[in-house]
């Protein structure tokens, strides 16, 4: 299974990055492409630095097994928190692009366990993060053709 922290990865992850067009459209969703990268890069910033002591429920359990270890890919629709947008019309793409691109490049470098609870699945060991997180980006490459 793809993960981020693997540097193969994470180079291929790169490469699909790197073919973003400004003018691209989504295939499905709302978000612009200087939205896709601004709710990237804040999700991607997010795990790298998040960290929580609480216990995820049963639900919580369940779903995360599901979503990293069965689906191979997320659902087309599904809205997340409001703080991973902005609501800025006039998001730089370049810039953007190119902080996703070194966000990215720490998961293989990350020395650290990563921590944090998702909203959905509850605490997540460091190999689950890494797995989210290419899982995530892969979403949003695909809601814009790449």
């Amino acid at each position: 299974m793809k993960n981020l922290l693997l540097p193969r990865d994470c180079d291929q992850m790169i490469d699909r990055i790197n073919k973003i067009n400004p003018c691209a459209k989504p295939a499905f969703g709302r978000l612009t492409v200087g939205a896709m990268l601004f709710h990237c890069n804040r999700v991607s910033e997010a795990i790298l630095t998040g960290s929580s002591e609480k216990k995820p429920t049963i639900r919580q359990k369940f779903l995360r097994i599901l979503v990293l270890n069965l689906m191979q890919k997320l659902p087309k629709g599904r809205h997340s928190s409001s703080r991973f947008f902005s609501q800025e019309e006039n998001l730089s793409f370049v810039y953007e692009k190119q902080k996703l691109i070194e966000t990215i490049k720490q998961f293989p470098l990350n020395n650290k366990v990563l921590g944090g609870k998702h909203p959905l699945f509850g605490k997540m060991n460091t190999g689950q993060w890494g797995r989210f997180a290419w899982i995530h980006l892969d979403h949003h490459l695909r809601q814009f053709g790449v």
